[in-house]
């Protein structure tokens, strides 16, 4: 550049290279981007000019590098590449591309923004959890993928990252959807699916053919879908057993449903559909009337459903629970209503007859039987409705002979159909024997039951048989168990029959859920200590345990029953929910050796301990069996709500020793959490450790600890489906006992989560204090850490360590830290503290590994500062990028002002600046007032106060050379560009023009045109003639060189001439058109001439003209075979112009004056003179 400049002293410089018109490929460089690769780009300079550009181009940001800063053409194209490195979400870098040339000063701005991590998908790029959840409602499946990516977690940030630790927690299963649907609720981005049924049952009548139905399901709003459906009843079908999200329409869906009609059954069918949502099972009722158009089978059916009733009827009567008169009143009425086949109607009248017979209406029962006796010759009927006939007719006749025919006649029947039950309660009734000896009744029913005959009829006679001579029960097998199990079914067995079934019971060696029920029956309603003892024996024989037997326990422990191991079945059959106080007897029994579980015997021990008021002697006889207990719990690690209740009391310091201290410890944190049905697991997370815990639920509940406050408990069912725990089902810490963990805290001062709950609980505004720094120390070592968390300790631990002069722990954490950990204002906090530690390189090197988006500029100041000092000021790169950084940034001091005096890139305005605050420091500043001036003669920047800082350079004794390309260059300014400039610069060109230094052309013309311009007394005389000699023996004459008139005489020979003077492309063919008006309004026609170019574009075409003669003319310039109309005008020749001037054509001019006032003496007279001095010149001056 300096090079450059130089030669622009020189006399052959071409100036015109300043101009051109400069443009860009772009008017700003962007750039956005996600990750910490280099961005690598270029721009283009185009210009238009007949010179090339020739330049350099510096970046002002220490991140964005220009890989070839020098460019020369007419098309010059710039790379450059962006370091992103240490950039966070949502940083930017701006700055500018400085371009100093030779057409002048530009500037390009740039911004690189990073922003967060974003995934791509078909909606675009997914930034952050809002758009997460617009993908999940318009594309499910690809969310899914989506959620379950690597780079899911990503743009969880921000304010989003308190949801960090769900996340954890809900992709733990792979690609469950159901746990997508869960997150999107947990961060309110959606509601919970929640679906309602608007068909609570489906009815159908008579279906003729396949029927089909539809069962609308509705949910309020999007999400996961998994409806599953199910049906009970061969009859019912679904067709679709599954849907899904894409089945609902308008958040609906249609469930059909076919009725099977194959499957149906006479009557009214039941069946159910059955739909389970993640959230609910409902349940559809199916219910379908077939009453079948076949009239006989209807019929059938009909006689059926009477007879059932009669049977009701008649077991109700016969165990003597409805009277004689409402019996035939119900039965008549039942009997009324069948109509059917003849044989129904025959049994029906058959029947009536019988109840007129028992209620001693025998005439109505007569008549009955006339009319049978009428029809029944010409029908074929079965056996029964025969036998039923003879039994009615011999107890209408009451004759021995007619009742002896009539039984041997239902025996014959009989002998082909002995499982009959009618025919054979016929005989029962008929045969005289069964009434006299109840034993060959009985065995005769027994007989019946042995050829499967299982009516209710035989067993209402084999149980009053029972009931009315107990004795008879000899033993317990088959047919006794069943008539008993009727007696038992309809509450019909007597006291004395039970005192019978007692004395069995009590000698049976296996247990039978019959007898357990019926002496239960029997205590019902008979209780007795006796009873009891038989009962509670019973079930102990039979080795009962159950929440369902501890009753019987119980009354058998308050009666004092004395039966081997009633304690043990007590105890083991208790309900662990149970609330009432243990039976003194019981805790007693127990006070120092059992077997029981360890449940049971946390729930004795518990009895014990809140009844210690009222037995002390019991408790104290429990002491150290219960500590013993309670240590091997906890060994175990075994909780419930009676442990925790035994852990509360015994818990204190000198229970707690090195074998169960962790235990103690952990206990002090546990949290109950009521868990519903369905949940196989909960799962707990904390947010700073790794991993997580899984307990399983026990009645209900699980007991976790929780040492954080941060943390996350979900419910987990059998599929992986997982749900956060609602805060209002868990508990705070129940044992929390903040003296007794004090106490006991050093005996597990390793443990993390004791460790982790004291931290939290000293937290203020600094992390890390003198009362936490050694727990801290310890978590950062422990291997269960999570890798954020342990980067949050490392932060805190150097701010602690560097604030309290920890200089030992400050060096060893200095060197090993990675500095990628620190983001944000932590960045500047770690910077300060190294070079507070004097660590300056390391320091330069975290500065230039993050950049300087998140520290204070001070910090850097220093940084540098410190640098330089180390450096003995050597030029460098990067700290040149950083001392001009931290200068732009408004902040500096002496070293950096001393360093940039020499190095700074940028700007003329910039420049100027930097001199300005240079000066302030008191700095020597030659070398940037030489920088100024080569930079402002190279790029021709505007400058209004450039004289001053020639002023300073020629005062610093700067070198000649460069003084006279500055007044060459303002020089030519002035006398092409017409530019307003300071005396000063005509003042040094005169000046060095006296000394005899060698001056261009350009000064010397600059300084002439601004003595033509000056007051005349004010002219170096000499010098000026001796400056318009030099062009006038070139031939060159400009207009100006006419004020100079009186002093050069060589200017004579241009005083008759009239000057036009255009200024243009000095590489241009410039022509003038004119046409020449004379004072008779008489004009030429127009001509065209080339116009002469006497120096770096200033063209001029000379006319001779006289008084009211006018010019009129046009100026064309041609440029790249372009002819473009560039000024017009007109030139006169007044009669004052010639005043004062020696002109040739006075004479003739005087003349022209002269007729126009019509003076024509003077106008002779002139004529005359002018001939005369015509012929002298011609006479006395010959052509050489």
């Amino acid at each position: 550049m300096k090079r450059t400049v130089l030669s622009m002293a020189e006399e052959n410089f071409d100036f015109s290279v300043h101009d051109g018109n400069v443009t860009f490929s772009t008017e700003r460089i962007e750039f956005v981007f996600v990750d910490d690769k280099e961005r690598n780009g270029s721009f283009t300079l185009f210009v238009q000019s007949d010179s090339p550009i020739l330049g350099v181009c510096h970046s002002n940001n220490p991140r964005m590098k220009v890989l070839n800063p020098q460019f020369r053409g007419f098309e010059a194209t710039i790379e450059f590449v962006f370091d992103p490195k240490g950039m966070e979400a949502d940083d930017y870098s701006k700055g500018e591309f400085i371009l100093l040339t030779n057409k002048g000063e530009y500037t390009l701005p740039f911004i690189c923004i990073k922003e967060a991590e974003t995934i791509n998908s078909t909606l675009g790029h997914i930034k952050n959890l809002f758009h997460f959840a617009n993908l999940a409602r318009t594309n499910w499946n690809e969310a899914v993928n989506v959620f379950y990516s690597n780079d899911f977690v990503s743009i969880i940030s921000g304010n989003d990252a308190q949801y960090k630790s769900l996340y954890r927690g809900l992709s733990e299963n792979v690609l469950n959807e159901a746990n997508i649907d869960e997150f999107l609720v947990a961060i309110k981005k959606k509601d919970r699916i929640e679906y309602t049924l608007e068909t609570p049952e489906i009815n159908i009548v008579n279906p003729n053919g396949e029927a089909t139905k539809k069962i609308t399901l509705k949910k309020n709003t999007w999400g996961y879908v998994n409806v599953d459906i199910k049906t009970e009843g061969n009859f019912v079908f679904v067709p679709c057993s599954h849907y899904s999200g894409d089945d609902f329409e308008n958040d609906k869906i249609d469930i059909e449903v076919k009725i099977i009609p194959e499957f149906l059954k006479p009557g009214r069918n039941y069946g159910t559909v059955i739909i389970d949502t993640p959230q609910k099972t409902f349940k559809v009722t199916v219910i379908v009337d077939n009453e079948r158009q076949d009239v006989t089978k209807h019929e059938n059916f009909m006689f059926k459903q009477s007879l059932d009733a009669l049977m009701r009827l008649y077991i109700e009567f016969s165990l003597d629970r409805i009277s004689e008169e409402e019996f035939f009143k119900k039965s008549l009425a039942i009997a009324e209503k069948i109509n059917g086949t003849n044989e129904h109607n025959i049994i029906a009248a058959l029947f009536k007859a019988q109840i007129f017979i028992i209620s001693k209406r025998e005439r109505d029962a007569f008549r009955i039987l006339e009319s049978v006796d009428s029809i029944i010759e010409n029908e074929k009927l079965s056996d029964e409705t025969y036998g039923y006939y003879f039994y009615i007719t011999s107890l209408l006749s009451k004759d021995a002979d007619i009742v002896n025919r009539s039984l041997k006649k239902i025996r014959k029947f009989y002998s082909k159909d002995m499982g009959n039950s009618v025919l054979s309660w016929l005989i029962i009734y008929l045969t005289e024997d069964f009434y006299q000896r109840k034993e060959k009744k009985l065995e005769f029913l027994v007989e019946q039951y042995r050829c499967g005959n299982n009516s209710p009829l035989l067993y209402i006679e084999g149980l009053n048989i029972f009931n009315e001579n107990p004795s008879l029960l000899m033993k317990l097998e088959d047919y006794e168990e069943s008539v008993l199990r009727f007696g038992l079914k309809h509450k019909a067995i007597s006291a004395n029959l039970g005192e019978r079934i007692q004395f069995f019971v009590s000698r049976q060696k296996e247990f039978k859920q019959l007898w357990f029920d019926i002496l239960k029956y029997q205590y019902a309603y008979m209780p007795s200590k006796e009873l009891l003892n038989t009962i509670v024996s019973y079930l102990v024989k039979g080795n009962k345990v159950g929440e369902e037997y501890f009753g019987w326990y119980l009354l058998g422990v308050e009666s004092e029953l004395r039966i081997t191991r009633l304690y043990e079945f007590f105890m083991d059959s208790l309900p662990l929910d149970y609330d009432k106080d243990l039976p003194q007897m019981v805790m007693m029994y127990f006070a120092y050796q059992n077997d029981l579980d360890y449940r049971k015997k946390a729930f004795l021990y518990r009895n014990v301990l809140t009844r210690k008021a009222r037995y002390p002697e019991i408790a104290v006889s429990y002491r150290e069996t219960l500590e013993a207990f309670a240590r091997e719990q906890l060994k175990e690690k075994h909780i419930n709500e009676d442990l925790l209740y035994i852990y509360a009391k015994v818990l204190n310091p000198d229970f707690v020793n090195e074998d169960n201290a962790n235990e103690c410890v952990t206990l002090q944190f546990v949290r109950r959490v009521k868990v519903p049905q369905g949940v196989r697991r909960v799962i707990l997370l904390h947010n700073k450790i790794i991993g997580e815990q899984r307990f399983t639920p026990e009645n209900g509940l699980v007991y976790c600890p929780i040492y954080s406050r941060e943390f996350r408990l979900f419910y987990e069912d059998i599929h992986g489906n997982r749900i956060v725990v609602p805060d209002e089902n868990v508990s705070e810490a129940i044992l929390n006992n903040p003296m007794l963990l004090e106490k006991i805290a050093h005996l597990v001062s390793d443990k993390i989560g004791l460790i982790m709950c004291r931290v939290e609980s000293t937290y203020n505004y600094d992390l890390v204090t003198e009362d936490n720094v050694f727990d801290y120390e310890r978590l950062l070592h422990s291997d269960v850490i999570t890798f954020s968390y342990k980067k949050t300790i490392v932060k805190g631990l150097l701010k602690f360590y560097f604030d309290n002069d920890y200089y030992a722990e400050l060096e060893d954490i200095l060197n090993n830290v990675k500095p990628e950990i620190f983001e944000g204002d932590e960045k500047g906090t770690f910077l300060q503290i190294l070079i507070a530690r004097g660590m300056y390189d390391t320091a330069f090197s975290v500065l230039d590994t993050f950049g300087p988006e998140h520290v204070e500029i001070k910090s850097v100041l220093r940084l540098v500062s410190r640098l330089l000092e180390r450096t003995d000021f050597e030029e460098n790169d990067l700290l040149i990028s950083y001392a001009q950084y931290v200068y732009r940034e408004g902040k500096y001091d002496g070293n950096i002002l001393a360093y940039l005096e020499q190095h700074f890139r940028g700007s003329v305005k910039e420049l100027k600046s930097l001199y300005k605050d240079c000066e302030s420091f008191g700095l020597d500043t030659y070398i940037l007032i030489e920088n100024i001036i080569i930079q402002l003669l190279f790029t021709n920047a505007f400058c209004a106060d450039k004289i001053k800082y020639l002023d300073a350079f020629i005062n610093m004794q700067g070198t000649l050379g460069l003084e006279k390309a500055f007044l060459a260059q303002c020089a030519y300014d002035y006398f092409v560009k017409d530019t307003i400039t300071d005396d000063y610069v005509f003042e040094r060109i005169e000046k060095l023009l006296k000394e005899n230094e060698n001056v261009n052309r350009i000064s010397k013309l600059a300084l002439l045109k601004y003595y033509s311009f000056a007051a005349k007394e004010t002219w170096n005389i000499e010098l000026i003639e001796k400056l318009v000699n030099e062009e006038l023996e070139k031939r060159v004459c400009f207009p100006f060189f006419m004020a100079f008139l009186p002093i050069v005489g060589k200017l004579q020979s241009y005083s008759d001439y009239s000057f036009v003077e255009y200024k243009g492309n000095p590489k241009g063919h410039v022509v003038i058109h004119y046409c020449i008006e004379h004072d008779d309004g008489v004009a030429t026609e127009y001509r065209k001439e080339e116009m002469t170019h006497l120096y770096s574009g200033i063209f001029v075409k000379a006319f001779i003209l006289f008084c009211g003669e006018t010019v009129q003319y046009y100026i064309t310039e041609e440029n790249q075979n372009m002819e473009q109309l560039t000024q017009s005008s007109v030139l006169t020749r007044s009669e004052s112009e010639a005043e004062g001037k020696p002109w040739r054509f006075s004479a003739l001019n005087d003349c022209v004056i002269a007729k126009h006032l019509d003076d024509y003496v003077t106008v002779e007279e002139d004529l005359i003179s002018y001939m005369e001095k015509d012929f002298l010149t011609k006479k006395l001056f010959k052509m050489m």
